[in-house]
């Protein structure tokens, strides 16, 4: 049985890509659970609309074509309350996810977990450090052995060190957990990966940053339990919103 609409939104007359453009916008806005009943008359829409809400994880409960109107009915998904960011190495995840902590705090939202910096100058384990969001203690995660080391070593007491800190952000009763990143070591079995798991396990929001190269990785770690999102800060927002309600 199709579930009555919780909203309507009439796109007669528009033409691509604005139908697919505005359904999506409206979608972004709306809960889980929630269903959005779409009318439009441009032909494309027959073709996009149906492939974005496929594309975005949402439901299409029904479409029909009659007298020249097209119409959709469409479930929101309920968002699942752990997020991973895909990204390149190019590009730069840790402004957006700054801009994102700052909003949120902004609202008056606990956030709690890690981030983290690298340095680019050296290889991609040594400069990596990790920075407490409520007590700003920063602590390097690998030892740097030396100019002719061809590697780093995974500083075990500094890690446990981190997973204190994770732990105990834990138990204040967070709105967000930002852990990042799921990265060379999470894909090893190593990290902050039990971490993440206690995060979700607790019911808090939790947004994990993924290198593209370790996707396969992460998705076999969380499976269908995350919510894949684009390196994009609406996106990032309407998550949240479902999330958050």
């Amino acid at each position: 049985m199709t579930k009555t609409p919780d909203q309507t939104l009439d796109l007669r007359g528009l033409k691509c890509p604005l139908p697919v453009l505005r359904t999506r916008k409206a979608l972004g806005a709306m809960r889980g659970g929630e269903v959005l009943s779409v009318e439009c008359t441009d032909p494309m829409a027959i073709i996009d609309i149906p492939h974005m809400v496929h594309e975005t994880g949402n439901v299409l409960c029904a479409q029909s074509n009659a007298d020249g109107v097209i119409r959709f009915t469409i479930e929101k998904a309920i968002a699942p309350r752990l997020a991973a960011i895909s990204f390149e190495k190019r590009e730069n995840v840790d402004a957006l996810i700054a801009a994102f902590i700052q909003k949120r705090e902004a609202e008056g939202r606990r956030v709690v977990g890690v981030v983290q910096f690298s340095d680019e100058e050296g290889c991609d384990d040594c400069g990596i450090t990790a920075r407490d969001l409520v007590s700003g203690e920063e602590v390097a995660l690998f030892q740097d052995l030396g100019k002719e080391s061809e590697g780093c070593r995974l500083d075990a007491s500094a890690l446990a060190r981190v997973s204190v800190l994770v732990r105990a952000s834990l138990e204040s009763k967070p709105d967000l957990v930002i852990i990042n990143r799921f990265g060379k070591m999470e894909s090893e079995g190593a990290g902050l990966k039990d971490e993440i798991a206690d995060a979700v396990a607790s019911g808090v929001p939790t947004l994990v940053p993924v290198p593209k190269r370790f996707m396969s990785a992460w998705n076999d770690f969380a499976g269908p339990l995350a919510t894949p999102l684009p390196m994009d800060a609406q996106a990032l927002e309407d998550w949240w919103t479902q999330v958050s309600a």
